[in-house]
């Protein structure tokens, strides 16, 4: 008896073991011709609006001096007279605010902020000038009002005899500004103590002067990088030769270092008189000089080519080795009076600009020109009160470009200049000259100035990000 009941025992195991299998197979067949749920997941996003704020620019204010009218206070700056300006909105108006003197330009001379209200989709322009004419200040600066900026670099400059040169740093902001600078020289970058840490209290500005920290060099460029909030940073020079004033000049932000930088707008004026004042001692700096500072660790090799605006003028290129952390000076000969571009191409990242002198009836006046950033969209601008005002516009590249200004509609073959005459004390609008390379200028007897033309200030549009 009881092995049949065993064998009955074992009989219902195994079949109870196959009917598992049997659903086993049927949930893994239907697991396999079922169609199985889709889930779609969209990547997370979010649309951020930025807080409404003021647009601004800041307007570097009035040619300093060391020192007061009677030679009193040597190591203080302070201003001499006021600067005239331009300044528009693409709708409703400009306001405007002078930043507190920490060192030197109170009162009129003092840099200037533009703003927008907060909200506003306006965009501003501004630009100023200045005409000097003292027993010891002679000649004539033009400038941007420029957007407040956590880097920037500054090409041109000297403490050489006769030469002074003074970094203005503003601070338009709420916040107080750390400012760290880079000062490099013929002869490398320059270790000294005081380039770090400089404290530039909300709403206000500091004067430093260069040859307190690189005394008696020919050449400057200067890196300022800034924290805690962005700064507007200028370079101001002005030359003295034995006891005759022989130029003033603000110099403007020039672009970051490239292999590619374009100086768009550059005036030779009165080069017959100038040429027949180089051989004197002293006058040495009023040659045309290139400026390229290689910034990184690796030589360079470097071709430049400047290119006249006019279709019978007479251009220049060349190639040349650069050695690495140094400045190097390359004199251009030979250029004849009108409009040039210059085009470095370099096979490591260069930093640039130019200087050009001019005279008349014996009196000297100098202006740097910076390299400018290639233009994209419209562009509001402002030419200041000057000269003979021209916007300059280089098309580096090889297809024409086909934009207008204030309506009038002109096209740029590649690889070519147009300087425009244009009414100095007014705000025009530049439009479709994307990838375009502009600069407004002056020139008159003993005059020359300019600054490049950058992006408009405009309040921030909506950003979109991706966690």
């Amino acid at each position: 008896m009881p092995e049949p009941r065993a064998r009955l025992l074992v009989g219902a195991r195994a079949a109870t073991g196959a009917i598992g299998i049997v659903i086993g197979v049927g949930v893994v067949a239907a697991a396999t011709f079922l169609p199985l749920p889709t889930v779609v997941l969209a990547p997370a996003s979010v649309t951020v609006v930025p807080v409404p704020s003021t647009a601004q620019l800041v307007c570097p204010g009035a040619v300093l001096r060391l020192g007061d009218e009677s030679g009193a206070n040597a190591t203080e700056a302070s201003a001499i007279a006021s600067a005239a300006s331009t300044r528009g909105a693409t709708s409703g108006e400009v306001e405007s605010r002078a930043l507190a003197a920490t060192a030197a330009g109170g009162g009129v001379g003092a840099p200037t902020a533009l703003l927008v209200p907060a909200g506003s989709d306006a965009s501003i322009a501004g630009a100023q000038s200045q005409s000097v004419a003292t027993s010891d200040y002679r000649g004539f600066t033009a400038a941007e009002c420029a957007r407040p900026s956590s880097d920037a670099w500054l090409v041109g400059g000297s403490t050489a005899v006769g030469r002074t040169t003074l970094l203005t740093i503003a601070n338009p902001g709420a916040v107080a500004s750390t400012v760290t600078l880079q000062l490099y020289t013929e002869d490398g970058l320059v270790d000294a103590p005081g380039t770090n840490g400089i404290v530039v209290a909300a709403g206000s500005q500091r004067v430093l002067s260069l040859a307190g920290f690189a005394a008696s060099v020919e050449s400057l460029a200067v890196h300022v990088t800034s924290r805690g909030g962005p700064v507007v940073a200028n370079l101001q020079q002005s030359v003295v030769r034995g006891i005759d004033p022989g130029g003033v000049e603000i110099i403007g932000s020039t672009t970051a270092p490239a292999t590619r930088q374009v100086i768009p707008g550059v005036i030779v004026s009165n080069a017959a008189e100038l040429a027949g004042m180089l051989g004197l001692e002293g006058y040495e700096d009023l040659d045309t000089v290139l400026r390229v500072l290689v910034p990184g660790d690796a030589a360079a090799r470097a071709s430049v080519r400047i290119r006249p605006s006019a279709a019978d003028g007479t251009g220049t290129s060349f190639d040349l080795s650069l050695d690495a952390g140094v400045i190097t000076d390359i004199p251009i000969d030979d250029l004849e009076d009108g409009h040039y571009s210059v085009e470095i191409d370099s096979d490591v990242p260069v930093v640039g600009a130019l200087r050009v002198a001019t005279v008349a009836d014996g009196d000297a006046d100098l202006a740097w020109f910076a390299a400018a950033a290639a233009l994209t969209g419209d562009s509001f601008l402002a030419v200041a009160p000057g000269p003979s005002a021209t916007l300059s516009l280089t098309n580096s590249g090889s297809a024409a470009v086909s934009a207008s200004l204030d309506g009038v509609a002109f096209t740029l073959p590649g690889g070519s200049s147009v300087s425009l005459d244009v009414g100095d004390g007014a705000t025009h609008l530049l439009s479709g000259a994307t990838g375009l390379y502009a600069s407004v200028g002056y020139a008159g007897a003993a005059k020359l100035g300019a600054y490049t033309l950058s992006a408009s200030a405009t309040t921030e549009p909506p950003v979109t990000v991706y966690p």
